[in-house]
């Protein structure tokens, strides 16, 4: 195969992630997660504490902060 193709491949595989990574979530989902981090933050202060992680398991893994 040419180098040209090698270099277009290579900059298509790499250009696709960063596309991906600039679009924005549903509002419908943002507005899900948004309810659910509030239903299991307790004592409403925006953060969730070791006592609250439990109730926060129907949250996606990077907002309630497991792992």
């Amino acid at each position: 195969m040419s180098k040209r193709i090698y270099i277009l491949l290579t900059a298509t595989l790499f250009a696709f992630p960063a596309v991906a990574q600039t679009r924005m979530p549903a509002p419908a989902a943002q507005k899900q997660c948004a309810d659910q981090f509030k239903a299991a933050d307790l004592d409403n202060d925006g953060v969730l504490s070791g006592v609250e992680i439990g109730s926060a398991s129907q949250l996606p893994r990077a907002v309630a902060g497991i792992g």
